[in-house]
């Protein structure tokens, strides 16, 4: 083996190496607008991405997401029925509101969204801060399939 060569391969290797560490442990980030998870949902060609989740002022969470509709049906979800679960303490959380309004896109918990075919809706909401010390949640979408042990940034 020629000598030359054995530098280049080891710092290959390496850098290799670090950057498997970094996706497998979830060091790697998205970069803006891309997604951080992709869930199925109810409808056939519809997905509901997450495309970033980190805490906010206030002493609460932020959760911005995505639903596509590559289908043929028109997708419709409720802005209220999205939440997310601290499964190490057990504790579900619903958006921050009043009962009729939300801190969200969406003011209005209760306002169907419909996503026709075609389309994509952009959405943020907001919720209470989990408790000190948890790091991952599992995240609820209306009619999808739940995005668990999901890192918040």
């Amino acid at each position: 083996m020629n000598q030359t060569n054995v530098p280049q391969q080891f710092l290959w290797a390496v850098s290799l190496a670090v950057t498997m560490w970094l996706v497998v442990s979830g060091a790697v980030w998205a970069g803006e607008g891309a997604a951080l998870r992709v869930g199925e949902t109810q409808w056939q060609g519809v997905t509901v991405e997450l495309t970033s989740i980190e805490p906010a002022s206030g002493e609460m969470l932020m959760v911005k997401f995505t639903y596509v509709n590559r289908g043929s049906a028109v997708a419709q979800f409720r802005m209220k029925d999205v939440y997310y679960v601290d499964t190490r303490n057990r504790i579900k959380y619903s958006p921050v509101g009043d009962g009729s309004r939300l801190l969200a896109s969406v003011d209005s918990g209760y306002k169907r969204i419909d996503v026709a075919p075609g389309q994509s809706a952009s959405h943020w909401v907001k919720f209470p801060a989990p408790r000190a010390g948890v790091e991952r949640i599992d995240l609820y979408f209306p009619s999808a399939l739940p995005m668990e042990n999901v890192p918040i940034r």
